[in-house]
């Protein structure tokens, strides 16, 4: 149960990956699970870069994909993971509603930002099951 924290590792990475059921270019609806290769964006460039779109992004976001890229999240890729070195970082949030990755990165929810909350969730949990 091991919750990578991306702050730390974030900077060093090429790419992480985006695993998706989501919209194409070439088609609405997909048959199999996609996967693309998305490259990390430095949270505080995302933050400007969202800002001249009048969007103040939270704290608890990572950037990746999108901005003027052919690779990133689409419609019906919502709540699936952005994956580095096989673990769960992040959960697809947003973009700019188009797939064709505008001048802004695609926002994911940093998961390890709720590490604790899922790990009280998961102990709960666990000791629910164990009473039955």
């Amino acid at each position: 149960q091991h919750i990578m924290k991306m702050s730390a590792a974030y900077g060093l990475l090429l790419s992480v990956a985006l695993t998706r059921w989501g919209q194409t270019e070439q088609e609405n609806v997909v048959n199999d699970l996609l996967v693309t290769d998305v490259s990390p964006i430095n949270s505080s460039i995302c933050q400007t870069m969202w800002k001249k779109v009048r969007v103040n992004l939270p704290k608890n976001i990572l950037c990746a994909g999108g901005f003027e890229t052919k690779s990133g999240a689409c419609q019906g890729d919502s709540g699936g993971p952005l994956v580095c070195s096989g673990t769960a970082v992040g959960i697809v949030s947003f973009n700019m509603g188009r797939c064709d990755y505008p001048n802004v990165p695609n926002v994911y929810t940093e998961i390890s930002k709720y590490r604790f909350w899922i790990k009280e969730v998961i102990k709960g949990e666990h000791q629910k099951h164990n009473k039955q």
